[in-house]
């Protein structure tokens, strides 16, 4: 079942408050924060994309560590905040069909691109969202079947009272 459209429609709607709400939320990640970092110390000269940027705030950190950051997400109304408030260059699109020509980044990033939000803290919205946990095993297979390298696994608790409690995997993947 396909549920981009439903998923566009709720981001939508929930884009300001949304941004409100997840503004300031690197703060409280150190571990995020060091992985942001390792990615801007390592990712070649050159346009980054961050890939489903939703209000803008990772690719505001990358650009302030002096990467070149455009932005990508699902729903329009989070690509007018990430260029309101973010000043990020966004556009609308779909992760799973990529409006980016082949070689024409130095890296990109899908940091928080799936959020998960517990019943009561929808922001007073109507919204329907699907989520998904994934492997990280098979998402690493994937990965390397797509001829990429992997060149740091970082997994962690959630930080409890910042974000949903759920197990993180980062995967700091590059092209060999």
């Amino acid at each position: 079942m396909d549920t981009t459209g439903t998923t566009r429609r709720s981001y939508d709607v929930v884009a300001e408050d949304y941004a409100r709400e997840i503004a300031d939320e690197l703060r409280g990640k150190p571990l995020d924060r060091a992985v942001l970092d390792a990615f801007a110390g390592t990712v070649p000269a050159g346009p980054v994309a961050d890939l489903g940027c939703g209000p803008g705030h990772v690719a505001a950190y990358l650009r302030a560590r002096g990467l070149s950051t455009v932005g990508l997400d699902l729903s329009p109304a989070m690509c007018a905040v990430a260029g309101r408030d973010a000043g990020l260059p966004a556009a609308a699109g779909d992760l799973a069909a990529l409006p980016i020509r082949s070689g024409s980044l130095a890296g990109a990033l899908c940091l928080y691109a799936v959020i998960h939000l517990d019943p009561e803290r929808r922001w007073d919205h109507d919204v329907d969202l699907t989520f998904r946990f994934l492997d990280p095993a098979a998402e690493i297979a994937a990965l390397r079947g797509a001829g990429l390298a992997i060149v740091a696994r970082v997994e962690r608790e959630p930080y409890a009272g910042v974000e949903h409690p759920s197990r993180r995997c980062v995967l700091l993947v590059e092209r060999r």
